[in-house]
């Protein structure tokens, strides 16, 4: 997997899903400038944009090509690149959600199915809103990673099916499933799914 050696990839602060390869810097520059052709600010969360914003003109002050983009400033974008804003390992195969919970960050956002890139972490909003098919090829794809397959996005305690379930049980090996229990209404179904 080759990741672009000319982006410096910077971003507002660490976290389990930050990349960690050398083209990666946390925050303000500092001593340490790697050669690149452009910086890309990745903002993740809406109120952050300023923060973005203040480090964009950071950085502008020792590289020509400064770019701020991310969830935060311009949506989701169009596709995912496995390893370039996300840690290797994670996948994200949909985005949006079609349940437009009022309180959710992706609520007017529309659901829609990505090309499945590979990966063992799952971090879709809502998987469990993809049709059977795309459904179906997430679980073959996972099958041929070496690692434990991880559901990390939450998986819909209220859309989960028995053909889902099966689906799972199809799996070579589980890490990790997180279920979505967001509202007091969300606890029945996850009673019912929880056993099996």
């Amino acid at each position: 997997m080759g990741l672009p050696s000319s982006i410096l990839r910077v971003f507002l602060r660490r976290n389990s899903h930050t990349p960690d390869d050398d083209m990666v810097a946390i925050g303000p520059p500092g001593l340490w400038k790697p050669a690149a052709k452009e910086v890309h600010i990745s903002v993740a969360f809406t109120w952050d944009r300023q923060h973005g914003e203040w480090l964009q003109n950071e950085w502008a002050k020792y590289y020509p090509v400064v770019k701020l983009g991310g969830p935060g400033i311009d949506g989701e974008g169009n596709g995912f690149e496995p390893g370039m804003y996300l840690k290797q390992g994670i996948t994200i195969t949909t985005r949006g959600c079609p349940n437009h919970c009022p309180f959710c960050l992706v609520k007017d956002k529309p659901f829609r199915e990505l090309t499945i890139k590979p990966g063992w972490v799952v971090q879709d909003n809502n998987i469990l809103a993809a049709s059977q098919g795309h459904f179906s090829a997430v679980i073959e794809m996972l099958n041929t990673r070496s690692k434990a397959a991880v559901f990390r996005g939450g998986l819909d305690s209220s859309r989960i099916t028995p053909w889902h379930i099966e689906k799972l049980k199809q799996l070579k090996s589980i890490g990790e499933l997180w279920f979505a229990c967001d509202t007091d209404t969300a606890l029945k179904p996850l009673a019912v799914v929880a056993p099996k």
